[in-house]
């Protein structure tokens, strides 16, 4: 057997998909010394509260329900024991909200960026239940539940565990916590008793991955969970970050995560992901400082046209902006007036045909306009042709419209049209 000295074990360690290193050094524990002190480099990273996801692998932590033999067992049920509840039970299986509120050393709370359903009184709780009561009634007498089916169950689950704490009854099942590594699409599960809480288990979790690094870890892109919660990370652990997709509460959130992060950087993209406050944010310097600014699934007509009109983006894509021709004509016309730098651009995703019709027949009423055919083999057929409006002698603006990529009629994720608008040297 050779064995391997120590430069040739850290550059082994350095090369390995980290999913696979971290597998090996569980395998081999005596490995977890030098694998601390090298580097690790990530191609993206997802936190939240009881999930992590490292490039294509996910760990997870949840709660089952194992009920006694024979017992009937709501489906609803069934169907949380698949994947494990994400979220602490209390001895009544309903969740326990005091877990939300524990920090620990090195734990980052995340303020969400949409409306979360805050912790209902005793009173409203029980006002809660009688309107569910109400609703599951009528829901009984309906003869076609297609596609009520999934409420029916939520409700009757919700009930049920509402019951057991009215009678102080500890509910009649035992409960453990699943340990989930999912790995495109096959997982690996274990189950281990439930003496610790969830966030607990995931404070663990991350202190065996990233606790007691030499380096800042390398992150190509770094996701924050919009809808909040607890990052529960192990305390001095640092983070280079790339690209960061995050809620529309950018100041907040950027706040937060600021004493994980090796030095204030300019973002190469920084994705906003979701939330309706984007207005109060656009603004904020790891906005302005960010090479590429995506906004993703958030309106920016009307009160929040703003964020489009008075941000000097250098490269800005909207996926569902619903803007309005005045308005795309209004934001050409600033670039105009500006003069914007050789190299500015931006992609909206555009609803209809009959608006991108509408842009152009404006468009080609702007003096000195000149329209030439794209001969290339992407084109779109629809709109096949380039509008340009000059600038100044050395430069001009090109719009131009094409057809979304990977646009689904079903799920309609993006819109079916892209509108490009760019300034280019002529």
């Amino acid at each position: 057997m050779i064995e391997m000295r120590y430069p040739c074990i850290k550059v082994l360690l350095e090369h390995l998909e980290p999913n696979q290193r971290f597998e090996l050094v569980r395998r081999c524990p005596d490995l977890k010394f030098v694998d601390r002190a090298t580097p690790l480099n990530l191609r993206y990273l997802s936190l939240n509260n009881n999930r992590i996801k490292i490039n294509d692998t996910s760990y997870y932590v949840g709660v089952i329900r194992k009920f006694p033999k024979g017992a009937k067992v709501l489906k609803r049920f069934q169907t949380e024991n698949e994947h494990g509840l994400l979220r602490d039970l209390n001895k009544f299986g309903g969740q326990d909200y005091f877990c939300n509120r524990v920090l620990l050393p090195g734990d980052i709370p995340i303020e969400p960026s949409v409306y979360v359903t805050p912790e209902r009184t005793p009173e409203q709780e029980d006002l809660y239940m009688e309107r569910l009561q109400r609703r599951l009634t009528y829901l009984k007498t309906l003869k076609r539940m297609k596609g009520r089916q999934d409420e029916k169950e939520q409700i009757e689950a919700q009930l049920y565990t509402w019951r057991l704490k009215k009678m102080n009854e500890k509910a009649p099942y035992t409960m453990y916590l699943q340990y989930t590594r999912e790995d495109n699409g096959e997982k690996k599960v274990e189950y281990l008793e439930y003496n610790k809480k969830v966030y607990e288990a995931m404070k663990y979790l991350n202190k065996w991955l990233f606790e007691g690094r030499k380096y800042p870890i390398r992150v190509e892109t770094l996701k924050v969970c919009y809808l909040g919660g607890v990052l529960r990370l192990p305390e001095a652990v640092r983070f280079r970050i790339q690209d960061i997709h995050i809620g529309s509460n950018v100041a907040s959130i950027m706040k937060s995560i600021g004493p994980i992060l090796e030095k204030e950087l300019a973002f190469q993209h920084m994705i906003i992901i979701k939330g309706t406050n984007f207005l109060e944010n656009y603004q904020d310097p790891a906005v302005k400082n960010s090479e590429v600014v995506m906004i993703v699934g958030q309106e920016t007509t009307g009160a929040q046209f703003p964020v489009v009109l008075n941000q000097n983006y250098h490269y800005l894509m909207v996926t569902k902006p619903k803007m309005k021709t005045e308005e795309y004509l209004q934001l050409i016309d600033k670039w105009i007036r500006e003069k914007r730098e050789i190299g500015t651009a931006a992609v909206f995703g555009i609803h209809s045909r009959a608006l991108v019709t509408e842009i152009f027949k404006e468009i080609k009423e702007k003096p000195g306009v000149t329209v030439e055919k794209i001969r290339h083999r992407f084109t779109c057929t629809r709109f096949p042709y380039k509008y340009s409006i000059p600038v100044d002698n050395t430069k001009g603006i090109f719009v131009q419209c094409s057809r979304a990529e990977h646009y689904d009629s079903e799920t309609q994720s993006c819109e079916p049209w892209k509108l490009w608008i760019n300034v280019v040297e002529t």
